[in-house]
């Protein structure tokens, strides 16, 4: 609860409090401090009477106040509770097999991850929003299996992934393992970012990644 609430309380209630005692003192300030009982008594009545209705009043108000703010800390923080379930975690995950080669995304967080953006750059500083379009061309007969142009809005559910670059061949085939060479010498000199949201458009940290592994097979 704010401090100026309770400030604010307590001044008002010392104000009318001061108000009530100088009222009664400026009306009865001739006569002598009374030493009967009974006198003080009335004097109790008299300062209860006005003061327990406005300090029911004051109360009446910031425990109504003190109500709502708990009330509104409470709803923040089942709605914070909420959202971090549904917090998602993209990992960019990189395969260079016999006959399957792919960069994909995992969403491995608790909720829906949405693609805003896909970042790639080279060591030139250039800068491309699609993996597939800074491929080389394949041979004739290759064919790319799953790709995706610029995963704008794409929505990853929990615990699935999407192919950003997918291709598949027989091993056997020369052409096959030559286009695998290309794309190693390609994809070794990039770096891939993936920026995220999740379904209530927080913006996510996002996820990085360079492709220098896929060097590894060109020794």
């Amino acid at each position: 609860m704010k401090k100026g609430i309770l400030i604010t309380a307590w001044t008002l209630t010392a104000v009318v409090t001061v108000v009530i005692i100088l009222s009664y003192i400026l009306n009865f300030y001739d006569h002598p401090i009374s030493e009967n009982p009974e006198n003080w008594g009335q004097f109790g009545d008299f300062m209860g009477g006005l003061l327990n209705p406005f300090i029911s009043i004051i109360n009446l108000f910031v425990l109504t106040y003190i109500s709502f703010a708990l009330s509104k800390i409470e709803e923040n923080r089942n709605k914070w509770t909420i959202q971090e379930l549904a917090r998602p975690l993209g990992q960019i995950i990189c395969g260079d097999y016999e006959d399957v080669f792919e960069v994909k995304l995992k969403n491995c967080g608790l909720g829906p991850l949405r693609i805003s953006d896909i970042i790639i750059t080279n060591t030139n500083g250039k800068i491309s929003n699609s993996l597939i379009n800074e491929m080389p061309e394949p041979p004739k007969g290759i064919y790319w299996s799953d790709f995706i142009v610029d995963g704008f809005n794409f929505v990853v559910a929990k615990d699935t992934e999407i192919n950003i670059i997918k291709i598949e061949g027989d091993p056997k085939n020369e052409a096959f393992n030559n286009y695998k060479k290309e794309l190693r010498e390609t994809l070794k000199n990039l770096t891939i970012r993936i920026e995220y949201k999740d379904i209530y458009d927080r913006q996510m940290n996002g996820e990085e990644r360079n492709l220098q592994l896929f060097a590894r097979r060109l020794k």
